[in-house]
């Protein structure tokens, strides 16, 4: 029994030595066909984590989705005064809201502090629905 448990204590200080490198994901941030967003929490409640992490990705997803509708609707319509533009605005935060419901956690990973980083999509194709 002591011996089981021993080998038991060194599989678990090797696994904490060899702590995953982060995932190409992270730095890069993106994926091809995929908007995507990444969400980051270091909670020390797992549930509260998980939950804060998804929040922040769907955010930073949403984040990503207006700059790429802003800038669709800044080519077509540079000539508008103040008012159409805040109008426009309005459009593109309402748009990008209903675009959320279809995204999806693709990836977690969680390093050597116990911070969780999620990735969240969203294929590029429902872009269509703003145009």
């Amino acid at each position: 029994m002591a011996i089981k448990n021993i080998f038991a204590n060194l599989f678990l200080i090797i696994s904490t030595l060899a702590v995953a490198s982060p995932p190409n994901w992270l730095a890069n941030q993106s994926i091809n066909g995929y908007i995507c967003g990444i969400g980051i929490s270091n909670d020390k409640n797992p549930a509260m984590r998980e939950r804060i992490a998804i929040v922040s990705a769907r955010a930073n997803l949403a984040e990503n989705i207006s700059v790429q509708i802003m800038s669709y609707f800044k080519i077509h319509t540079q000539v508008v005064n103040d008012n159409i533009t805040s109008v426009t605005e309005s459009i593109i935060e309402q748009k990008a809201h209903q675009m959320l419901s279809h995204s999806k956690i693709e990836k977690r990973f969680i390093d050597a502090d116990g911070t969780l980083y999620i990735l969240v999509t969203l294929p590029k194709t429902l872009q269509q629905i703003v145009k």
